[in-house]
């Protein structure tokens, strides 16, 4: 027997996109831990290997779950994402909070899967829901994402004084813990809109006819003009942004 999806109150869906992606702005709060990191004999470089680390990965991941988003479903990656993210944090801090290897595995390889794994489910929803508000709900998403990455370092450094007060291995055990019950409570109302499905008083726009091509292979759009330049946009404007980091 097969299940239809059910139709839930769309704002229930931005709530749970803004808990995911408040949680996955883990990666960005990296620099409240380097202090500790190097006060016990990590050098800047060594800091540096394990956030670079934690972003390929995240960004192999990304694209590996959005080549499968249909296949898994939307709520087994979200699910899968607060696993992995979660686990990573808790072994860091379980197997030694300042070991480089440890570290880097942990935070760096598993976490960082763990944000890739999650990171496009919200925004591929949301969309799916507020097909009258795409340019807003992919917004929000991205902006829970930037302020999850405040939020967790003003609580790991002065405001909440984490690691002054428990230090760095507890630190990282919380935050798993915390990291995937904030993935765990959006994956709720992480489920496509059904079929055909669109909002009350919103009529679809009438599709335009053009001569382009709309599908490409991933082969065919990797030699596209259109793919470098954005690619190179993306490279400029994020290495832009990580030098702040």
């Amino acid at each position: 027997m097969i299940l239809e999806p059910k139709i839930i109150d769309r704002r229930l869906v931005v709530l749970g996109a803004i808990l995911i992606q408040v949680a996955l702005g883990a990666l960005y709060a990296w620099p409240v831990f380097t202090p500790t990191m190097q006060e016990a004999g990590w050098s800047k470089l060594d800091t540096q290997i394990t956030f670079s680390i934690g972003l390929a990965t995240l960004a192999v991941a990304m694209v590996w779950a959005g080549r499968n988003i249909a296949r898994l479903g939307t709520r087994r990656l979200t699910i899968s994402s607060a696993l992995v993210l979660g686990s990573g944090y808790i072994l860091a801090g379980l197997l030694g909070g300042t070991s480089f290897p440890v570290v880097t595995l942990c935070i760096g390889l598993i976490g960082g899967a763990g944000i890739g794994l999650g990171y496009m489910v919200p925004i591929a929803v949301g969309m799916r829901w507020f097909p009258d508000h795409r340019g807003m709900i992919a917004g929000i998403a991205v902006a829970g994402f930037g302020f999850g990455a405040m939020g967790w370092i003003k609580l790991a450094g002065e405001w909440g004084l984490l690691i002054d007060s428990y230090g760095i291995d507890r630190t990282f055990i919380f935050y798993g813990i915390a990291f995937t019950v904030l993935v765990l409570m959006g994956s709720t109302w992480m489920v496509m809109p059904p079929g055909g499905w669109h909002p009350t008083g919103w009529t679809p726009p009438p599709a335009e006819v053009t001569v382009a091509r709309s599908e490409y292979t991933s082969r065919e759009m990797l030699r596209t003009i259109q793919f470098a330049l954005l690619f190179l946009t993306f490279i400029v404007s994020g290495g832009a942004g990580l030098m702040s980091i």
